[in-house]
């Protein structure tokens, strides 16, 4: 489902136009209304084959989309096919844009004691085998000071 059609035939641009409603504000979303994936994405049949609205929309009005870039959704909405309202960018500026985990983590500026991540008290390690982790040694110094306390060690 990841490639796209060629350009659409008036017939086909038709019933895409019929799967979504224009806003009324300028550079509000395009929410799809037909069929969606499991994930929310848009999709739609074109010559017996299933592709992704968002995609079929943006190339219809921004262009190809390069082989090694995925689309963001600017607006988060998964649904919207607002070719404004998306961009062409690596896998990784895209998990990083978003609200997972991960995201959450690389914005963290400072650590749970308020020392910002770029001072010297800042290091990266290991954890278990392959598990990169960072971390103040003020507050790692702490943790172990306090176990040590409650633990009688």
């Amino acid at each position: 489902m990841i490639a796209t059609p060629e350009k659409l035939t008036l017939h086909q641009m038709r019933r895409f136009f019929g799967k979504f409603d224009f806003p009324v504000k300028k550079n509000d979303c395009w929410p799809w209304k037909g069929a969606k994936i499991p994930q929310g994405y848009g999709a739609i049949r074109i010559q017996d084959e299933f592709f992704l609205a968002h995609r079929v929309a943006y190339e219809q009005w921004r262009g190809s989309i390069p082989t090694d870039l995925i689309l963001d959704h600017l607006c988060h909405n998964r649904s919207c096919v607002n070719p404004a309202h998306l961009e062409a960018v690596t896998h990784q500026v895209n998990i990083l844009r978003g609200t997972g985990a991960t995201a959450r983590h690389a914005r963290k500026a400072q650590c749970p004691c308020g020392l910002p991540y770029t001072t010297r008290q800042y290091r990266v390690g290991k954890e278990g085998r392959t598990r990169e982790v960072r971390g103040c040694k003020v507050c790692r110094s702490k943790y172990r000071r306090e176990y040590r306390i409650r633990t009688g060690n």
